[in-house]
């Protein structure tokens, strides 16, 4: 008789983002995708994929959405970072390391 023990192990989900413009002039209207981002085991029995994306633009501001708009209202070099979490409550956070230039 074989038995087959599934692999019940939870990966660390990947968080990853685009945003366009990077640069520009108060007020800066940006989008922010992060459809990239990913779970590895997306559709195992032990996790169903990204269940949460938040959002902090570097500025004091948060949000939560796979896209997302954020308007830059004052001048300076921004940071933003995209955490995901997965169904199994396991998380990950990409940092911006370019920054957003907003004159």
């Amino acid at each position: 008789v074989s038995v087959i023990t599934p692999n019940l192990t939870n990966q660390v989900p990947t968080a990853s983002f685009k945003a366009k413009p990077t640069k520009g002039r108060v007020p800066l209207v940006v989008s922010f995708d992060a459809t990239a981002s990913y779970d590895p085991d997306n559709s195992s029995a032990v996790n169903k994929g990204i269940i949460r994306y938040d959002w902090e633009f570097g500025d004091g501001i948060t949000g939560g959405s796979k896209y997302i708009i954020h308007i830059y209202l004052n001048t300076g070099t921004y940071f933003p970072a995209l955490t995901v979490t997965d169904a199994s409550g396991i998380s990950n956070t990409n940092v911006s390391i370019k920054g957003i230039i907003v004159r």
